[in-house]
């Protein structure tokens, strides 16, 4: 069974929407594109998570009456932390936009735009193709691959735990997709022999981790 992850878009800019979008769709994530903050705090409140948010920061060219994205980030914050939030700004190295963002985001990744457009899309295809102990990415694929074995694991689930390794995964026990999707996860790594392991963060916790294994 193959599980798409799913990566929600928030861009003002046409051109760029449109190229983020296309970028995310060849590496195979079912993308949600807008450059609406009120479209994408609506998309958030329904059933069913991202396992990607790229944000940009300003959103002066929307049509919504919201200068930036700070409120679809602390929607992601409180709603959706097991989302990995990636916000796209200018000007970065002002200590008081920095400030403004991870107030309302602490858990946000930042990238500068005057880095340039390439330098995002190579730090996606960089996100696209981590690596944790003995498994990886599959580069242009979504899903996740035994490196001794080659073999691969194509459920969203997996993509979840690798892109936030080394923080705990948020998995509900009434989300029983995701329930059975970690379940099959880890039965696959001990079926490959993997030094990576899935733990349970402790009783009465809905979080996991992914562990690599000391050498026996």
């Amino acid at each position: 069974m193959t599980s798409r992850p799913r990566a929600l878009v928030l861009e003002d800019a046409r051109s760029e929407r449109d190229e983020l979008s296309d970028l995310l769709t060849r590496l195979g994530l079912e993308v949600w594109a807008t450059e609406s903050p009120v479209k994408a705090r609506t998309w958030l409140r329904q059933p069913g998570d991202f396992d990607l948010a790229l944000i940009d920061w300003d959103m002066r060219h929307s049509r919504d009456p919201e200068p930036t994205s700070k409120l679809v980030l602390e929607q992601l914050a409180t709603r959706a932390r097991q989302t990995v939030t990636l916000v796209h700004a200018g000007n970065l190295s002002s200590v008081r936009l920095h400030d403004e963002i991870q107030r309302a985001h602490p858990g946000a990744l930042l990238h500068d735009k005057t880095h340039g457009g390439q330098s995002l899309t190579d730090r996606m295809r960089k996100l696209m193709t981590k690596r944790v102990g003995d498994l990886c990415l599959d580069g242009d694929r979504p899903f996740v691959r035994h490196v001794p074995t080659n073999a691969v694991f194509r459920n969203r689930v997996g993509f979840k735990f690798v892109t936030q390794h080394p923080d705990p995964v948020f998995i509900p026990v009434a989300q029983r997709g995701l329930v059975n999707g970690m379940l099959r996860f880890r039965k696959w790594l001990t079926e490959c022999n993997s030094t990576v392991e899935i733990v349970h963060r402790g009783w009465g916790s809905a979080q996991f981790i992914l562990r690599i294994r000391s050498p026996e």
